[in-house]
């Protein structure tokens, strides 16, 4: 399934009015057509299998994360209303967080993002937001986060690959900046 394009819907015209006046005008109807098209092409049984098949890859890989998170101090955080990603600490990395994300996707490890959540404001267009790019502007979250997900697609073999991955750069990681455990 594509990426790239989004559908904003809404029926205050207002808001639909101030996103258009501040997109950068990049949106093509080509993402949407394509996704309609995957879409299509599956039909109901094809699309519930890959789902079924989703929450199978999302549940073993919370399992494995929540085993290798207490065997290094570190916790997952799920969302009951939020089946597709997932939340690893990285509290023990301290701030040496920051350049985990970087160390992941060096090491093929994609699609995770690490989130050093803070009090600091970012304001966009006239809007105040904390905790920018950390999903919420609550200040209770105060520690560093990996958002791992499990999306339509994702087969067994590439959530043990990416759990093989991710395993290893942690501890290297750690070992590398001479982090305890």
């Amino acid at each position: 399934i594509p990426v790239g394009g989004s559908v904003v819907f809404s029926s205050d015209k207002k808001l639909i009015k101030a996103i258009n006046e501040n997109y950068p005008g990049r949106a093509s109807v080509n993402t949407v057509l394509d996704l309609f098209i995957c879409l299509c092409s599956l039909g109901k049984k094809g699309f519930g299998d890959r789902i079924k098949k989703r929450k199978q890859c999302f549940e073993l890989m919370r399992s494995e994360l929540k085993l290798f998170a207490t065997q290094n101090n570190e916790k997952v955080i799920c969302n009951s209303r939020n089946r597709i990603s997932m939340a690893f600490t990285l509290s023990s990395l301290g701030e040496k967080a920051e350049d985990f994300g970087a160390y992941l996707y060096h090491r093929s490890v994609f699609g995770a993002r690490v989130v050093t959540s803070n009090s600091s404001l970012k304001t966009i267009c006239g809007m105040q937001l904390r905790n920018f790019n950390g999903h919420t502007n609550e200040s209770y979250i105060g520690f560093p986060y990996v958002t791992i997900a499990s999306a339509i697609g994702i087969t067994i073999p590439e959530v043990d690959e990416f759990l093989t991955r991710f395993k290893k750069s942690f501890i290297e990681f750690r070992d590398l900046h001479q982090i305890k455990n």
